[in-house]
């Protein structure tokens, strides 16, 4: 997903401003980790190493929007461990957001839709999932089967209840290129199915198509099918194949998340 416009108009303002004030130096995102603790094993990653002391250390809410106000950065990036995990988490970010910070959550994503009604949608806010490639190769990452499944579920909740998500991962040495290269395809693939359906519903929620009351606006007359996308070259737009719906006993109605 593209950077917001507020986004870049914000980050190019402050650059200016410090350019204009004689600064050389100045932060441009302050990495935020609140705790070391994780609910994951991941190969390559060090800090679950750490003492049990340690894992079990906290930053509180009113330390870590100390620092946010201290660096002074225009985007705020919280990684972990598992910052879900943090209880003040919510605190943390509302805090951000509430500054107009822009603010990049990073999570594995196993407790997103435990916590998800703890957060409120806004264009300072994004949940960064952690995905290190297609479901066998994220799974082995991770070492624990089944993660790659709750992560894309947990981006499509995201989605549909109105937050902005974008994806991070990494490549480890020696990655496979034909792999990567489908990962990135599948990444790419999402964006294009959630910008071909003029409307709100599932996974995909689209702020020009929501009710006055901000709920998740379909349009069950021209989208009311079941598709698949087929590949069709490198480097060519994927097709699209559709097989209508028809409702005989349960007709679609309109979802609440209220």
């Amino acid at each position: 997903m593209a950077i917001p416009l507020l986004q870049m108009y914000k980050v190019a303002r402050y650059i200016a401003g410090r350019k204009l004030s004689g600064d050389k130096r100045y932060p441009l995102v302050l990495m935020l980790e609140p705790l070391f603790q994780c609910n994951l094993a991941c190969a390559g990653c060090g800090k679950i190493d750490y003492p049990k002391d340690i894992l079990q250390k906290r930053v509180a809410a009113e330390d870590a929007l100390r620092a946010v106000d201290e660096c002074g950065a225009p985007i705020v990036s919280i990684p972990g461990g598992e910052p879900l995990i943090h209880k003040e988490m919510p605190q943390i970010v509302a805090g951000i957001v509430a500054r107009r910070k822009f603010v990049y959550l990073c999570t594995n994503a196993i407790l997103l839709a435990r916590h998800i009604d703890e957060y409120r949608p806004s264009t300072y806010l994004t949940f960064s999932i952690h995905l290190d490639g297609n479901k066998e190769r994220h799974d082995e990452s991770v070492c624990q089967e089944g993660v790659f499944d709750k992560a894309v579920a947990a981006i499509q909740l995201a989605r549909s209840k109105g937050f902005r998500v974008t994806i991070n991962c990494t490549l480890f040495q020696g990655e496979d290129p034909d792999r990567v290269a489908d990962f990135f395809e599948l990444g790419e693939l999402m964006c294009i199915d959630a910008r071909e359906r003029n409307e709100s519903c599932g996974g995909h929620f689209r702020e020009e198509y929501q009710t006055p009351e901000g709920e998740a606006q379909r349009d069950d007359e021209h989208y009311s099918y079941v598709a698949a996308w087929g590949y069709t070259g490198a480097g060519n737009r994927p097709e699209l194949s559709k097989e209508p719906l028809e409702f005989h006993y349960v007709h679609p109605s309109q979802r609440s998340y209220k």
